[in-house]
């Protein structure tokens, strides 16, 4: 397992990512009331396919935008399904937060995308997948 914290002022977020063989799910949790607003999973039928993708919104929630952005961008660049899940909340977040935030859960799927091909092709070489 990885993990991620973004701090910033009142921004406070958890990033988890799980490998399940070739598969990845990423947890998102964080501001003022931590919860499931979205799910998202992309995956390849095989490696001359587009990415697929699938989702899960719940009533009131914005949090598809950031969980579908990311499990698509894994699936481009990973061999298995990705899996995004969680929620967001701050009170009367501000359009910088929002900026801050994004910003940041983009360069940590850069960096778990390094850690997945890593962590999958030393796995592979070594037959203990």
């Amino acid at each position: 397992m990885i993990q991620f914290e973004i701090e910033r002022e009142r921004v406070h977020i958890n990033i988890k990512c799980i490998m399940v063989g070739e598969d990845l799910c990423v947890i998102i949790s964080g501001g003022d009331r931590p919860h499931i607003g979205a799910a998202a999973v992309g995956y390849k039928e095989n490696e001359y396919k587009e990415s697929e993708l699938r989702e899960i919104t719940f009533c009131g929630h914005k949090d598809d935008i950031v969980m579908r952005s990311i499990a698509k961008k894994l699936s481009y660049r990973v061999k298995g399904k990705c899996f995004a899940i969680g929620g967001i909340h701050l009170d009367h977040i501000k359009r910088e937060e929002i900026e801050f935030i994004l910003g940041c859960l983009n360069r940590i799927v850069e960096r778990v995308i390094l850690d997945y091909r890593v962590n999958f092709i030393n796995k592979s070489r070594s037959g203990s997948l």
